[in-house]
């Protein structure tokens, strides 16, 4: 696909495998979120702002807009059984341990730009 060509979602979903509907929503959430800006009518969606002032922690923040959990939950039992979790002593523990790792990744991911990786993907080419 040359850089003429239109990022249309059914160009896109056939490079990365996916349903165009994916694409669309996919692409709708991050234009909501200030990313792209979609051309309607002629198709296609370009950057909002230079690939340089976007990390993957935007992207990931625009495609996970309003899900309010943990990326490892810990499993809550069965308290309409009258279980206790099995992790009922340790959650605390592994609630801080999971939450270090869920900034650590955060972090990495506002470390790098669309513009670093479109480097790393020309040298790999």
């Amino acid at each position: 696909m040359g850089r003429s060509a239109a990022a249309t979602s059914n160009r896109l979903a056939g490079v990365v495998n996916t349903n165009p509907v994916v694409v669309r929503r996919i692409t709708a959430q991050l234009a909501r979120a200030g990313l792209l800006r979609v051309h309607r009518g002629r198709g296609g969606a370009e950057l909002a702002r230079p690939a340089t002032a976007i990390t993957l922690d935007d992207v990931w923040t625009a495609v996970n807009a309003g899900a309010d959990r943990p990326l490892v939950p810990l499993h809550a039992g069965h308290a309409d059984r009258g279980e206790k979790p099995a992790t009922d002593p340790i959650a605390p523990v592994l609630q801080a341990a999971f939450a270090d790792a869920e900034r650590a990744f955060r972090g990495a991911l506002g470390q790098t730009t669309l513009a670093s990786l479109a480097r790393r993907a020309g040298q790999s080419a």
